[in-house]
């Protein structure tokens, strides 16, 4: 069932008028640094938490030196970051959260071009590595040349969870990322998405309740958004 959502909200399933891609220029650090510039100053980083306690009449967010209190608490983190910093989960959240996982994977940002098809003309923006043994991971290279339209020779390669080695001579970086993975059991958890979101004075926003891109992203963000002048009539 995901499978087939996916590939139908992506234009995948059809053979003709397929929708037209767009990335934006120099990467999505771009349209974040648009979105916080009339707030930067008032974000903090690195800033630990110890617990989020939600009260009748409040939110109290417990730092490691000191307590701050808010009238609304949005969670725009993973689903099992948010379960961790909540002192007092209802069932709802419990059940939920924890039924959208996510896992680690490894990323490496390289220019090794035996991560691509052998064939110039197969080159894709998404090529994905099936090994024989149907019991390892799919692998996956990005061409970040066709992603970014980025005016090099050199192909900028981002494998996940290569099965091979990479040379280490034509790797630039290591990461390691979480993505949501979904099941039909996650994608059921969606669909309660208004039983935790928009109650006890706490909204949650994050990829993880779309299909895990930017877009979906941004929409549980407006969601989000919407449930808070609800209640408070912005």
């Amino acid at each position: 069932k995901f499978f087939i959502r996916f590939f139908d909200n992506h234009g995948m399933l059809n053979v003709n008028d397929r929708p037209q891609w767009l990335t934006i220029s120099g990467g999505s650090i771009n349209y974040v640094k648009k979105l916080i510039a009339p707030f930067e100053r008032k974000i903090k980083l690195n800033t630990h938490i110890k617990f989020i306690d939600r009260k009748n009449d409040h939110v109290e967010i417990q730092f490691y030196d000191r307590v701050e209190k808010f009238d609304w608490v949005f969670f725009a983190c993973h689903s099992d970051e948010a379960l961790k910093l909540i002192k007092s989960p209802t069932q709802n959240e419990k059940d939920i959260l924890q039924s959208i996982p996510f896992i680690d994977n490894e990323v490496i940002l390289h220019f090794d071009e035996r991560f691509m098809p052998r064939r110039k003309l197969a080159w894709a923006a998404w090529n994905y590595h099936i090994n024989q043994d149907s019991a390892l991971p799919v692998s996956l290279t990005y061409n970040m040349n066709i992603l970014q339209n980025l005016k090099i020779n050199v192909p900028i390669l981002v494998t996940l969870n290569p099965q091979e080695k990479i040379d280490k001579h034509k790797i630039i970086k290591k990461l390691s990322y979480a993505h949501p993975q979904y099941s039909l059991k996650s994608i059921e958890a969606q669909s309660k998405y208004h039983l935790i979101s928009g109650v006890n004075r706490t909204s949650y926003a994050g990829a993880y309740w779309g299909n895990g891109f930017h877009e979906d992203g941004v929409k549980s963000a407006i969601d989000a958004i919407k449930q808070f002048n609800k209640v408070h009539g912005f």
